[in-house]
């Protein structure tokens, strides 16, 4: 498992691809706006409070690549100009 002062050491990709959130019961859209192994940034129009556990379903955008479909646990909320950017660490 790695520590937390490793996880931002992980390489980052730019995705910008719609990614769907669920959250106690209730299905959101948004943005991913980057990937790495550990976990990933989504654009919402919601909020999502820290500590919450979340499903991730991101569209593989090729037919061939299936959908990344994972559990993850909110990291952080923070406020942007279209709404909130969340960080989700995936569980392992």
């Amino acid at each position: 498992m790695l520590r937390t002062d490793d996880l931002r050491r992980q390489r980052r990709m730019e995705v910008n691809s719609e990614v769907r959130v669920t959250v106690e019961g209730s299905e959101l859209s948004g943005l991913c706006s980057n990937l790495s192994a550990n976990g990933m940034a989504i654009r919402l129009e919601t909020e999502i409070a820290p500590g919450s556990h979340v499903t991730v379903h991101l569209e593989g955008g090729m037919a061939k690549l299936p959908p990344f479909v994972t559990e993850a646990v909110v990291i952080r909320c923070d406020p942007v100009e279209s709404g909130f950017e969340v960080g989700v660490t995936f569980d392992d």
